[in-house]
């Protein structure tokens, strides 16, 4: 399996448990305290094209949250991973963590998208229900998302696909800003970053691969 290089942990589309302020406070000190990949040009096309997968967080200004970023290659075109993330009803089929997910309600060309994701004990099953919206221009593909409502105080995200080499294979950058309102231990939070973020990607890999 790839290598993840992982900069700072965080949370994936976290969502809620209650959460104190002391806690918040110390779980945004250890992710902003660890160590750093560096993401060298040539050389991170180079471990990108191998198959590694990157993940680091970027602070964000007026935020105690960071913004967490995964980057990636997935062995399909753009339009085979575009399909799969843009459909709402494929991502309790696309990524192990999604238990159900459905949309809510078509608003023009933009979809409410409720989504519930399993998580580790003892923490409970969280929704999210977000707005999603595309913008396609040529070589490049966006769909962002932001929140309606749940389990935050505010999400707000998005993928970016470009075609990568001859075009047959596709860079994915997936960004995402939130707000938990999550009460979580500090290692479950770096072992999920470790784990979660690149099962992600994996996921969104296998999916691609069944529908070459």
């Amino acid at each position: 399996m790839p290598n993840a290089s992982v900069r700072d942990p965080c949370w994936l589309k976290a969502r809620n448990v209650s959460i104190d302020r002391g806690m918040k406070n110390a779980v945004i000190v250890l992710l902003l305290s660890l160590p750093a990949t560096a993401w060298a040009g040539d050389s991170r096309l180079e471990r990108l094209a191998d198959g590694e997968i990157f993940v680091e967080t970027v602070p964000v200004a007026s935020s105690e949250y960071p913004q967490v970023l995964v980057e990636a290659v997935i062995d399909a075109p753009p339009k085979v991973v575009w399909a799969l993330i843009t459909s709402c009803v494929l991502s309790e089929k696309t990524y192990g963590s999604v238990m159900k997910s459905f949309v809510v309600r078509r608003e023009g060309e933009t979809v409410v998208c409720s989504e519930t994701v399993d998580m580790p004990w003892p923490i409970r099953n969280l929704e999210s229900v977000t707005q999603w919206t595309f913008v396609v221009t040529p070589n490049r593909w966006v769909e962002r998302w932001t929140m309606v409502d749940g389990d935050f105080d505010y999400i707000d995200g998005q993928w970016i696909l470009t075609p990568f080499g001859d075009g047959t294979r596709t860079h994915v950058r997936w960004e995402n800003h939130f707000s938990p309102q999550i009460s979580i231990p500090a290692w479950l939070t770096r072992a999920f970053l470790k784990v979660g973020m690149p099962s992600m990607i994996e996921d969104l890999r296998a999916a691609a691969r069944a529908r070459r």
